[in-house]
């Protein structure tokens, strides 16, 4: 298994409608260095998939944008274990890249290639960076409720195993 991120090939059904609210949305909220477009709980019962997993585990959602020419310089997050992300477009290029190494002048990454509107399980707890170069780029975010200590990677990975039935 991947140690940093899961590809669960679900496609999103609310990216269409994120997107187009995302563009023409004017009241971004700081949140951790990104901007933050905060999404009313009503959004999930739109997807069968964020539906189920919300009753399993409660979460609030949102939508970050990353400015064009900007990095999410490498970090583990402080509070997080794992996510849930969908990337919703892909009109630039940018890159998200997780290392298991410390910080160093060099080293090894691996890149997460997110395809676009699908659902990304991804671990917090590797070190993690995202460059954005060109155009502004959405990222569809998942904060569980529960904390690092109580849900993890491993643990969010086979609850989408008892979801979709895929052992």
């Amino acid at each position: 298994m991947n140690k940093f991120f899961f590809q669960t090939k679900i496609k999103s059904k609310i990216n269409n409608e994120l997107i187009t609210r995302a563009k023409h949305f004017n009241e971004w909220i700081n949140y951790f260095n990104f901007k933050l477009m905060p999404l009313e709980p009503e959004i999930i019962q739109k997807d069968s998939f964020l539906k189920e997993l919300n009753n399993r585990h409660p979460f609030k959602c949102g939508v970050l944008l990353l400015p064009p020419m900007t990095y999410y310089d490498w970090h583990v997050d402080d509070e997080r274990g794992v996510c849930v992300n969908a990337l919703l477009n892909n009109e630039g290029r940018s890159f998200c890249c997780f290392s298991a190494e410390s910080i160093k002048m060099s080293g090894s990454f691996t890149e997460l290639t997110y395809p676009v509107s699908e659902y990304i399980i991804f671990n917090n707890q590797m070190r993690h960076c995202v460059f954005n170069f060109d155009k502004e780029r959405y990222l569809f975010t998942i904060e569980f409720n529960e904390k690092k200590e109580l849900l993890n990677y491993e643990m969010l990975i086979k609850t989408f195993e008892e979801i979709t039935n895929v052992n």
